[in-house]
């Protein structure tokens, strides 16, 4: 009976510490958004960020990945956050991601392109982002939490 319950608790200690583990990242994926590196408008930057936070929800990191990928993407965030992010950040969180679950590596094939193609047209256009101060607030009440 002892280990029986020490089996279930084990298991259901390990899924908790996943979930927090996955909500971590994703607040530091959404805090990216309050750091845009100076060859990147607001808006640019957000596109990344926000196909990034996708790219985390779709890819099913609690359910796929192995906590030592989990791990990695944590220390790739925190050491953007502190170096100063930039676009080498998001190319690199998206390869971590395709390698980690083959639903990364499938939602990569199938938007990356499209991400990248959207900030294009950001650029060179021009379009700014007049409420980046609200998906500032979004990701700080994230990281609140």
């Amino acid at each position: 009976m002892i280990t029986i319950a020490t089996t279930l608790l084990v298991i259901v200690g390990t899924h908790f510490y996943r979930v927090h583990l996955c909500e971590s990242i994703l607040s530091k994926i959404d805090q990216l958004a309050s750091h845009p590196p100076p060859d990147a408008t607001d808006l640019e930057w957000a596109v990344h960020v926000y196909w990034t936070h996708n790219l985390h929800c779709n890819s099913m990191p609690l359910t796929y990945a192995s906590t030592d990928a989990l791990h990695g993407i944590e220390a790739e965030l925190s050491d953007a956050m502190i170096s100063q992010p930039g676009r080498a950040t998001i190319d690199r969180l998206w390869d971590a991601y395709s390698e980690m679950t083959h639903l990364g590596a499938e939602y990569k094939l199938t938007y990356e392109h499209e991400k990248n193609r959207i900030a294009e047209v950001v650029a060179l256009k021009g379009l700014r982002y007049e409420y980046i101060e609200d998906y500032r607030s979004f990701a700080g009440s994230r990281g609140s939490k």
